[in-house]
């Protein structure tokens, strides 16, 4: 994992985005027009990954079939799939790791299809499968130990990682399979809660807006946040949480406000918000693709999907479904007070901010919950219209 670094003042990504906005001609003084939010976000990978903003909107139209293929090979080809993520750099493209076979398998299902030019299939030792079965032999183990865990699908094996607490004794005495590699150097899995004052919710960010199958309206947030919670001077009561296992996220009414399928992004031109019209799940969000987020502290970072099987150890009973973004070397994605805040890409709501994850001197990058979990941890739909 490349660490991340602390930056002060404004970003490049800022920079960037600030002078995309200068060169549609607006003057000062006059309201500000919305920019499409996929052009944002192609600035925003222009800027992390030094291409054309043009050559970034053609990355992110291909990260949405990369994210689809990633979720049909995980279901027909279990015994041999290894998984995949979506290269960057030097050139585009996506790496399919397989046990065997791999060229034949990869080709069958991208033949005739965009990303029959720019995929290439790579050997395995472990199928995901049997990473998924040795890791419920290690789940426990690393919960008892203070070790988080995760299936690092670029290296093919299960990591653990070692937090300030964790019992290296005692893991020392556990058998563990061959397909896990135990890494020493202290790193901080945490939630990322404070005292909130800026966007109104009293500690966290708000989430997505959502209803339930009771016809009620609401907002998600972190649940690990306080229970109670308000919204400029109105009271948010608390209907539900989960905290546990795959899920990080409670579920409040608004009482008479109104609920849109927005998410504030004060990088949009007026009225500062990105609508929200489609949801994604897990399963299609592919590793090593561009994820967003918008929270109070530090506002609208991006950075790339290194894991979708992290067991934080800060959740109780951690499941290994937690999605970890890194920034890239690029500035914090996350810090205390960002908790609950939308994890999105273009129009497409992916989840909810969990925790930050770093070194001691650094909280580079970003936790979140899959929006699959929310939703069916607190039983709610995110709104898309």
């Amino acid at each position: 994992m490349p660490r991340g670094r602390r930056v002060f003042g404004i970003s490049a990504g800022l920079m960037a985005i600030v002078a995309q906005l200068a060169s549609t001609g607006l003057v000062a003084g006059a309201a500000p027009q919305p920019t499409p939010v996929g052009s944002r976000d192609a600035a925003g990978y222009a800027t992390l990954f030094k291409v054309s903003v043009a050559e970034g909107a053609r990355r992110l139209e291909l990260q949405a079939e990369i994210g689809a293929l990633d979720a049909q090979l995980t279901a027909a080809e279990p015994a041999t799939y290894a998984g995949l993520w979506q290269q960057n750099t030097p050139t585009f493209g996506l790496v399919a790791r397989f046990t065997q076979d791999g060229p034949a398998t990869l080709k069958k299902y991208v033949d005739g299809t965009d990303l029959a030019s720019i995929a290439t299939a790579a050997p395995a030792a472990y199928s995901l499968e049997r990473l998924a079965s040795d890791f419920e032999a290690v789940r426990k183990v690393a919960h008892s130990t203070g070790y988080d865990a995760s299936i690092n699908v670029f290296q093919n094996r299960i990591d653990l990682l070692a937090s300030e607490t964790a019992d290296q004794a005692g893991l020392a005495r556990a058998q563990l399979p061959p397909s896990v590699v135990v890494d020493s150097t202290p790193r901080i899995a945490r939630p990322a809660t404070d005292i909130y004052g800026g966007l109104g919710i009293s500690s966290c960010t708000s989430g997505f807006g959502v209803s339930d199958k009771y016809g009620s309206r609401g907002i998600v947030t972190a649940g690990h946040c306080p229970d109670s919670q308000s919204y400029n001077g109105n009271n948010l009561p608390f209907q539900r949480q989960a905290f546990i296992g795959s899920n990080d996220e409670q579920f409040h009414t608004v009482g008479f406000l109104a609920v849109k399928n927005l998410t504030f992004d004060p990088t949009n031109g007026y009225p500062y918000t990105r609508p929200i019209t489609s949801r994604v799940y897990r399963a299609s969000q592919p590793l090593n693709g561009l994820v967003c987020k918008y929270g109070v502290t530090t506002g609208y970072t991006c950075g790339v999907l290194v894991s979708k099987t992290l067991q934080p150890s800060y959740v109780p009973n951690a499941n290994a479904t937690f999605m970890w973004v890194s920034a890239n070397g690029g500035p914090d994605m996350v810090n205390p007070g960002d908790s609950g805040g939308p994890v999105f890409i273009n129009n497409s709501a992916y989840g909810i901010v969990s925790g930050e994850y770093g070194f001691p001197w650094c909280m580079c990058d970003l936790i979140y919950t899959a929006l699959d979990y929310v939703e069916s941890g607190v039983s709610v739909t995110v709104l898309t219209q």
